[in-house]
């Protein structure tokens, strides 16, 4: 028996977000809000094997999204799987504005502590 259970969120763009999802080896498919989805209202969803996490705009805060899944049948713990989204999500939008801003990667690596570090030069 399924029992989907949703995670609040800090993390608000969509595209960033999508973008962290593929890198991390997930398929992305949209949904049209406009439609019910059994009731979920869901934006889009990330697949990778057996894992399925669909993502909406919380009830409270639109902004921010939320993570709906059943986290008990996926055989990962669901704060390990959540940290690891945070990451390459962050990592992501660091790039993003680093471009933005003109800068260019130097360095980009995951340290022995499974923290990364990313190193960027202003160019021009």
């Amino acid at each position: 028996m399924s029992h989907i259970t949703k995670v609040k969120t800090h993390l608000k763009d969509g595209l960033i977000l999508r973008n962290a999802l593929k890198k991390l080896g997930y398929q992305v498919e949209e949904y049209d809000l406009r439609q019910s989805n059994g009731g979920k209202d869901l934006e889009f969803v990330a697949k990778k094997g057996e894992v399925s996490i669909g993502f909406k705009g919380s009830r409270e805060n639109k902004a921010l999204y939320e993570m709906l899944a059943d986290w008990e049948a996926m055989g990962t713990r669901r704060e390990d799987l959540v940290n690891t989204i945070y990451q390459a999500y962050s990592q992501e939008k660091i790039m993003d504005l680093a471009r933005v801003k003109g800068y260019s990667l130097m360095k980009n690596r995951m340290n022995e502590k499974g923290q990364i570090e990313i190193v960027l030069r202003k160019v021009g």
